[in-house]
């Protein structure tokens, strides 16, 4: 397993129009506790049935944290809400970003 820190979320208007509001990554920050409810790593948002690639899961979340950061977009900085978590990626996960794949990130929340 290999241990990982990245920004998977930034609030404001998505690429498809939606809207991540800034209250929203603070509350999973604040709630998210493993130990009631632990975030699997899927691949494309599929949560397979079987232990079996390419569906299965590629490793776990272990916490998340809020930052305001500034960021550019289109030229301009913004000051945005961003989520971290820590990921603990299984061998399978790493194989995978050595190729060049599966590199960038995208969250579900409800």
């Amino acid at each position: 397993m290999a241990l990982k820190k990245l920004r998977v979320a930034t609030s404001g208007k998505t690429i498809d129009g939606r809207e991540i509001p800034a209250a929203a990554l603070v509350s999973i920050a604040k709630n998210y506790d493993p130990a009631t409810y632990n975030a699997r790593i899927n691949l494309e948002h599929i949560a397979g049935y079987t232990a079996e690639a390419p569906f299965n899961a590629y490793g776990d979340v272990l916490a998340c944290e809020v930052r305001e950061e500034t960021l550019n977009f289109g030229g301009k900085a913004e000051k945005r809400t961003t989520l971290h978590v820590e990921i603990d990626a299984n061998d399978q996960l790493v194989e995978v970003n050595k190729k060049g794949q599966k590199l960038y990130s995208s969250i579900e929340f409800y």
